[in-house]
């Protein structure tokens, strides 16, 4: 579900929780580009986010989004943001 331009929230299913015990994330998303994690919460410890963490979520995800790769390269080798990769 798209909250903001560039802004989604996303369910992760945690497996034999079912939906109740999943999780929610919201994370900035360029297609073919770049994602980044803002933050996750329960689903059955928070219903939704607050305006002000959608907010939040708008500036960080315009902030995030317009790095270059060698601003993101920096960023990660000082220890300011962390890459990660899905190994199957």
């Amino acid at each position: 579900m798209q909250i903001w331009e560039g802004v989604y929230k996303k369910r992760i299913a945690i497996k034999g929780k079912g939906k109740c015990g999943s999780m929610r994330t919201i994370v900035a998303y360029k297609a073919k580009d770049k994602v980044f994690f803002i933050f996750g919460y329960a689903k059955n410890k928070k219903s939704n986010i607050t305006l002000e963490e959608k907010k939040v979520a708008k500036i960080l995800a315009k902030e995030m989004l317009s790095y270059s790769y060698e601003e993101l390269e920096y960023l990660i080798k000082v220890g300011s943001l962390f890459e990660v990769h899905y190994e199957k």
